[in-house]
C-alpha cells in the first residue's frame, strides 16, 4: 500500500528547521485529500475518498481515532469537502442519497459518540459552508442556489441569503461577531462593470 504523509514546518526559518510533526496518512486509500486543524492547533482533521475522517494530536504527529462516515456523506465527491466548527468538536461534510435531496449537511461528533445531524435538502450538492463563531449556526450554498443559514440543534433554516440566480457563491464566512455573513460572488454588475464581489448580508434577516 502507497503511504502518504502531512508535515507540517515552522513558518520562521523552514528551510533549516525540521518538521514539527508527520502525520502518516496512509490509512486513507488515496492519501488525506482535505485536511483542517482546530483553532487551538491541538488537533487535525483529514478526510480520504474513502469516507473516513481521521483525528490527529498535532504534539505527538499519532492518530487518535478513525471516524467512519454515515453511507451517505460525503456525496459523489467524498473527500473532496470537510468544514470545521470554531470549538473543534464538530466536523461538516456533504451528505445525499438518490432518494433525497442532495444539498443536505451531516455534522459528525469529532468525540466519536457515534451520531450525528443532518440539515439542509437543496436540489444541488453543498458547494461551500461555514460555522458561525459560536457554533450554533452554519451557512450553506449549493451550486446557483442563495446561501441558507440553519440551526445546528434543530436543523431549521433561519435566514436566506438571496442573490442573482445566474451567479454561484465562491466562499462564505462569517464575521467574528457571528452577526453578518460575506459572501463572494463572481461577475456582479456593478457601475456598468461587471466585477467580483463580496456581498455583506445580515444573519438573521437575510438582508444585504
Amino acid at each position: 500500500m502507497r503511504r502518504f504523509a502531512i508535515a507540517f514546518l515552522l513558518v520562521a526559518g523552514a528551510d533549516d528547521k525540521p518538521p514539527l510533526a508527520h502525520f502518516d496518512c496512509g490509512a486513507h486509500y488515496y492519501g488525506a485529500t482535505v485536511w483542517r486543524a482546530t483553532a487551538d492547533g491541538k488537533t487535525l482533521v483529514t478526510i480520504g475518498h474513502e469516507s473516513s475522517l481521521r483525528v490527529w494530536d498535532t504534539a505527538t504527529g499519532k492518530l487518535a481515532r478513525t471516524l467512519w462516515l454515515p453511507r451517505a456523506a460525503g456525496g459523489k465527491n467524498a473527500g473532496a469537502k470537510l468544514w470545521l466548527a470554531p470549538d473543534g468538536k464538530r466536523a461538516a461534510v456533504p451528505y445525499y442519497t438518490p432518494e433525497e435531496p442532495r444539498g443536505k449537511l451531516a455534522l459528525i461528533p469529532l468525540d466519536d459518540s457515534g451520531t450525528y445531524r443532518v440539515i439542509g435538502g437543496d436540489t444541488f450538492e453543498v458547494s461551500e459552508a461555514a460555522f458561525s463563531p459560536n457554533g450554533k449556526l452554519v451557512a450553506t450554498t449549493a451550486g446557483p442556489l442563495p446561501v441558507n443559514v440553519w440551526d445546528t440543534a434543530t436543523g431549521k433554516r433561519v435566514s436566506v441569503l438571496n442573490f442573482d440566480p445566474d451567479l454561484r457563491a465562491t466562499g462564505i464566512a462569517f464575521t467574528p461577531d457571528g452577526t453578518k455573513i460575506a459572501v463572494g460572488l463572481p461577475m456582479v454588475n456593478f457601475n456598468e462593470l461587471k466585477r467580483s464581489v463580496i456581498a455583506l448580508y445580515d444573519t438573521a434577516t437575510g438582508k444585504w
